[in-house]
């Protein structure tokens, strides 16, 4: 039931987006004096015949069709990707042809929302006339009641074609498929390639933390101070390994993250001086000129 009308809310939103060009064709209708009441309608009829395909052709309006399909309508049609920003032109007329029939779709149906229920009281209203009061009250919530039973199935009809027609529709199209394709083929080496940086860096550190440690050990007795100067090392370079490990994380949780969310810091020059520190305590000569 609530998928329904959920497919409901989705197709009055389409007889919606026909209310400004009608907006428009009333205007142009108005500035014409003496117009008859024919040629009203029919500029009406010419302004949402040229507009409605015009507007289909606006890159945004595709975004805005698989978005609302995709939230709405459910179904197959939930697995719509995002599509292009700027799609390329058998994709625009492929969204015109689908924004077209959401518009006339939606127009129908929310006519015969209002004029099903209403249509339905009316004449019962007017069949009930001799009735006292209460029973022509309760005659006519039983007509709109009716009247909105005889909705459901149509709604339900024309949301299951909808849901299945859309993949096909707005889905994305074999460049747009290609394109994604090499966005994951990107997103994958820029993985790999952090993966690598991390192996590097952890293993470096490692490294040095076995030299130093060996090197501890053997004048622990005879050099104290040098052993003291090894272990703190070791855990300055442990701390700048655990840093580096976060940060890498970081950066590969944050490629799933939404937009929007913070990101793992990248780091500046102010952590030079301890690394240049951590190589200089492995017997690394380095010189830091400013400019």
């Amino acid at each position: 039931m609530e998928t329904t009308w959920r497919r409901w809310a989705y197709l009055v939103l389409g007889g919606a987006l026909l209310v400004p060009f009608g907006v428009l064709g009333s205007a142009l209708a108005a500035a014409v004096p003496g117009i008859s009441t024919a040629a009203t309608v029919a500029v009406l009829v010419v302004t949402a015949a040229v507009g409605v395909p015009a507007a289909g052709l606006v890159p945004v309006v595709r975004v805005l069709e698989v978005t609302s399909t995709r939230e709405l309508v459910g179904g197959p049609a939930a697995a719509l990707p995002p599509p292009a920003a700027d799609p390329p032109w058998p994709d625009r007329l492929r969204a015109t042809a689908w924004f077209t029939g959401h518009v006339l779709g939606g127009a129908l149906v929310s006519v015969a929302s209002i004029a099903v229920p209403a249509g339905a009281g009316a004449l019962v209203a007017e069949a009930t006339s001799g009735r006292p009061g209460a029973v022509r009250v309760a005659a006519v919530a039983l007509a709109v009641a009716a009247g909105v039973v005889v909705l459901h199935p149509m709604t339900a009809g024309l949301g299951a074609l909808v849901a299945r027609a859309a993949p096909a529709v707005l889905g994305p199209s074999p460049a747009e498929r290609l394109a994604a394709l090499e966005r994951r083929a990107e997103h994958l080496a820029e993985r790999n390639r952090l993966a690598r940086e991390l192996h590097d860096s952890v293993g470096h550190v490692l490294s040095i933390v076995s030299v130093q440690a060996g090197a501890a050990e053997r004048v622990l007795d005879s050099d104290p101070e040098f052993a003291r100067t090894a272990l703190a090392a070791i855990a300055e370079s442990a701390r700048a390994a655990t840093a580096d490990l976060d940060h890498v994380l970081g950066l590969l949780r944050d490629d799933d993250a939404p937009d929007g969310e913070p990101r793992a810091p990248t780091p500046t020059l102010e952590a030079l001086d301890g690394l240049l520190s951590r190589l200089r305590s492995t017997g690394w000569s380095s010189t830091v000129r400013r400019l």
